[in-house]
């Protein structure tokens, strides 16, 4: 009897080790933001939105994928002058770059500033090319250098004034700007620039002489 005793003891305490580390494993944190989703909120207009259906992708070609209308729609409206009300339509491109930023930190982007209607014309703001933004919870400082992977991108990190600015042009270019909110630019020096592809120069064909 003691030695039937000591048997289920053993098993006992060897099943009990055996759930010990499956009980004391971390359970797998749950996405904040949905695959092909994005959250925003608005700092000035204080407008919010959570898990917006952005992406839609063809079940027959899942490397076919786009913004969709509903979405593009609703963002439009979300990144307007918050000043005026007018809206401009926002390339596809940059949805996709703060879709892109939003899905890596799994954190709503809180917008500063978008499309504005009284910028000079050569302002990428202007032209509804660019947002200032932050990541909730996330260093600006880690959201710029992030960005960085995007092609041909303007991307400012203003330490003071708390955001980063994003753009889409024909070329990368990089910055910090340490000046506060209203004050004059305060550009620092020496701030790393991406390396651009060299491009390789066609050779002219030399024609036949006849």
């Amino acid at each position: 009897m003691r030695r039937r005793g000591w048997i289920w003891a053993l098993i006992a305490g060897v099943g009990l080790a055996l759930c010990v580390p499956s009980a004391l494993a971390k359970p797998r944190k749950r996405k904040q933001i949905k695959r092909y989703h994005m959250s925003m909120r608005h700092v000035n207009t204080k407008e919010r939105f959570d898990n917006l259906w952005v992406i839609r992708v063809d079940p027959k070609n899942k490397d076919k994928q786009w913004v969709g209308k509903r979405a593009r729609k609703r963002l439009t409206h979300f990144l307007r002058d918050w000043r005026t009300g007018k809206t401009k339509r926002i390339p596809e491109r940059l949805l996709w770059y703060l879709y892109l930023v939003g899905q890596r930190f799994d954190a709503p982007i809180e917008v500063i500033s978008a499309y504005r209607h009284k910028e000079r014309k050569s302002s990428r703001h202007k032209q509804g090319r660019a947002v200032d933004f932050r990541v909730v919870g996330v260093s600006n400082r880690e959201v710029w250098n992030y960005c960085k992977r995007f092609d041909n991108v303007g991307l400012g990190l203003y330490p003071s004034s708390n955001f980063v600015h994003m753009d889409v042009r024909d070329r990368s270019y990089y910055w910090i700007d340490d000046s506060g909110p209203g004050e004059e630019a305060q550009y620092k020096d020496g701030v790393a620039q991406r390396k651009q592809k060299k491009r390789k120069k066609r050779r002219k064909r030399k024609k036949k002489g006849g």
